[in-house]
């Protein structure tokens, strides 16, 4: 796994580096976007404001130390917890974002975690 942050969007995009090609992306919220491959496995998401919702500095954003993403898929419910790592001065503070919303794209059942070392 793998992510990029763009300052100026303010946009964090976690992904899974490996051979995947994007088939769709659905906006769960108007910040929040999951991508998705032709097999309807969930390879990367999108968070847009991402300083602001993780309450962190733009420049802690570029230096993330572990990411830590679990994307359940029920078929009543999309439910991604976050936790990010990030350095704040000489220390690094956990930041955990939780997202629950009801699974109207009816996306099929998946539990999937995406872990940085």
């Amino acid at each position: 796994m793998n992510y990029t942050h763009d300052p100026l969007a303010d946009a964090l995009f976690v992904y899974i580096k490996e051979n995947n090609y994007y088939e769709e992306a659905i906006e769960l919220n108007p910040i929040t976007y999951l991508s998705f491959n032709s097999k309807g496995f969930p390879i990367a998401i999108e968070f847009l404001d991402a300083s602001k919702v993780l309450r962190a500095k733009k420049f802690g954003l570029r230096n993330i130390k572990k990411i830590d993403i679990s994307i359940n898929i029920t078929k009543e419910c999309i439910k991604i917890e976050s936790s990010f790592m990030i350095p704040l001065h000489n220390k690094e503070e956990s930041k955990v974002s939780t997202l629950s919303i009801s699974n109207d794209y009816v996306i099929p059942v998946v539990n999937v975690e995406l872990i940085t070392a």
